[in-house]
């Protein structure tokens, strides 16, 4: 009789296991995207962003700015800010908390080039990145018609 109950114990773990590797080995047939994962244009326009670390080489000199850590920068970012609206315009809250307008397009198919268009200056934002809440860019400055300086930097969705 025991010899009947280990055999059917092991029989109900074996298709047990068997169920279970095959549920877990089995394919979507849809890739699985998180719900607050969206597409990079649709993220971007979510919400209002803020700079949360820049990094800058300017005139040969680095400099860096971390949101409530330290700023060797020399100007204040506490303040910036970028909101995208989908019709490719929006409006950036500079250092001296001015409103200023500006457009913005993606400039490549995978959505990882962005110009930002301000006044009359182009930045071609690259490297352009949307995860979860923080957007990652580098862009190069022309800055007194030297154009060998490089801005980094990560902005993180206002809350």
């Amino acid at each position: 009789m025991k010899k009947n109950q280990i055999g059917l114990i092991k029989i109900v773990f074996s298709i047990l296991l068997i169920t279970v590797f095959q549920i877990s080995c089995t394919k979507s047939s849809e890739p699985t995207q998180s719900n607050s994962e969206l597409p990079i244009d649709q993220a971007l326009v979510q919400k209002t962003w803020m700079v949360d670390q820049l990094h800058h080489v300017i005139a040969g000199k680095y400099s860096a700015y971390q949101r409530n850590g330290a700023n060797t920068t020399g100007t204040s970012y506490d303040n910036l800010r970028f909101t995208f609206k989908s019709d490719g315009t929006g409006v950036h809250i500079d250092e001296n908390n001015k409103s200023v307008n500006f457009t913005w397009k993606f400039t490549s198919e995978d959505m990882h080039s962005l110009a930002f268009t301000e006044y009359t200056r182009t930045n071609n934002w690259l490297m352009f990145e949307i995860k979860g809440n923080y957007l990652y860019a580098s862009t190069n400055l022309i800055l007194s018609g030297d154009p060998n300086n490089i801005e980094t930097f990560r902005l993180v969705k206002v809350p």
